[in-house]
């Protein structure tokens, strides 16, 4: 049985829809104003590319939404303590140069006064 903090179920529950919508108002209602997300990716090794603020996240949201297709999560999963929430999940869809990937990722994302900090990416590459 899963436990956890009712306000962080209903903060990443906020945090998905508006993550998934690219909402600006919705994600800034849930993240800390110095929020870093640390992609999976990126050049910025071993971090990922890191973007700052709900600005950074939502111009790789945007230009996901542009350049991935058929992109799809499943068996996504949820796991809360007070200041760290883990999130697994696999995703499956096709990059922007027609290339096919199928990951299991893991985001870890830290607490600060009731609102997401940072947003750490893990994806293992299936195909």
């Amino acid at each position: 049985m899963e436990t956890h903090p009712p306000d962080l179920k209903a903060l990443m529950q906020r945090f998905g829809r508006s993550f998934l919508d690219a909402d600006k108002a919705g994600l800034q209602s849930c993240v800390t104003s110095d929020f870093e997300w640390h992609l999976h990716a990126g050049p910025d090794a071993p971090h990922g590319r890191v973007v700052h603020g709900v600005d950074g996240m939502v111009e790789v949201i945007r230009w996901r939404q542009a350049n991935w297709l058929d992109v799809r999560y499943q068996d996504v999963g949820y796991t809360y303590t007070e200041s760290l929430v883990v999130q697994t999940f696999r995703i499956i869809g096709a990059d922007q140069h027609g290339s096919r990937f199928d990951c299991r990722g893991v985001d870890l994302y830290q607490i600060q006064d009731g609102r997401l900090a940072r947003k750490d990416s893990f994806w293992k590459h299936i195909i």
